[in-house]
């Protein structure tokens, strides 16, 4: 067995020798490069804390609008966009933005080139979806969807989302939206959920105890019709040991397109880890890989799991 030593002087003396050998290069680069791009400062300013910016092409222009999410104060929030000529808009909304990344998001489900735009808060102890039009800001026509109620954890509310993808799932020839709901310490709501946004009509799976981190849509049976492969991981929060499918384990779920089962899920032993799952189809078979990870380091901290799209172990490694 060859043996590979590690010293931080000799690596270190290692990595000077080669800067120094390329700094004749980056020079030659940098004063012979072609200058076909430069850096231009269009706007600044500055940000409430707990506040952010993003940019998406809202109305398929070519032109990135500017979406700014904040605090108004201790139970408020605002988005206000703008496009190049200035502010288009801006929705203020009762609560707070849940503890996720994902909180917002536009959806053309009639696909007729103008979105509608989603925001998530929790007012109190109810996560709430609020729709709306974001190219006219005056209208009053702002849809409110009751989400579920948050469960508190020590006086704190820990809840965020995971978005799952936009597809017809019900095959009515409109986008729906899928999400997931997870929470931190506390056991309630762990679900995952369609929301009919043509008809205004949200379905929730059954609660489980699983901690969502990820979800996945893939169409197994290539009959066009999408279901949720459930990403989740074993932090052993959950105390009630009668909550089914309990995050002291991760388990191989994965729901159809009506939030059923399409199998009993599988569990997968071992505490404190995440698994990923990665729906694959091939040469006209459909396949759920597993990776599983332990946040402790052991000898085996990693292994891996392949399924059939029916739940059936194949292999393990």
């Amino acid at each position: 067995m060859m043996r590979i030593s590690y010293d931080k002087r000799s690596t270190l003396f290692t990595a000077l020798m080669a800067l120094l050998v390329a700094m004749p290069g980056f020079y030659f680069i940098q004063n012979n490069a072609p200058k076909k791009y430069s850096i231009v400062l269009a706007s600044s300013g500055s940000l409430l804390e707990g506040s952010r910016i993003e940019y998406d092409d809202l109305d398929h222009d070519g032109w990135s609008e500017q979406l700014t999410f904040g605090p108004n104060g201790s139970r408020s929030v605002h988005v206000i966009i703008s496009g190049r000529n200035g502010i288009i808009g801006q929705w203020n909304f009762p609560g707070i933005f849940p503890s996720s990344d994902f909180r917002f998001i536009t959806v053309d489900h009639d696909q007729n080139g103008t979105p509608e735009a989603f925001i998530f808060t929790i007012n109190s102890d109810s996560l709430q979806m609020y729709a709306f039009d974001p190219f006219k800001p005056e209208s009053k026509e702002i849809r409110k969807v009751f989400i579920e109620r948050i469960k508190l954890f020590n006086d704190e509310l820990g809840a965020g989302l995971y978005e799952g993808g936009v597809h017809d799932m019900n095959g009515d020839g409109f986008q729906d939206l899928v999400f997931g709901v997870y929470t931190t310490f506390s056991a309630y709501p762990r679900k995952v959920y369609i929301y009919d946004i043509f008809n205004n009509v949200l379905l929730r799976s059954d609660h489980f105890g699983a901690g969502i981190s990820g979800l996945h849509l893939h169409d197994f049976d290539r009959d066009g019709k999408m279901s949720i492969v459930v990403e989740n991981h074993s932090y052993g929060n959950t105390k009630d040991s009668t909550v089914a499918y309990n995050d002291h384990r991760t388990w191989l779920m994965v729901y159809d397109h009506n939030l059923k089962f399409r199998f009993e899920p599988v569990e997968i032993p071992g505490i404190h880890c995440f698994t990923k799952f990665i729906p694959h189809t091939q040469d006209g078979a459909s396949y759920i890989i597993a990776l599983q990870h332990f946040r402790e380091k052991h000898d085996d901290n990693c292994f891996m799991y392949l399924f059939d799209a029916q739940g059936k172990l194949l292999k393990k490694m």
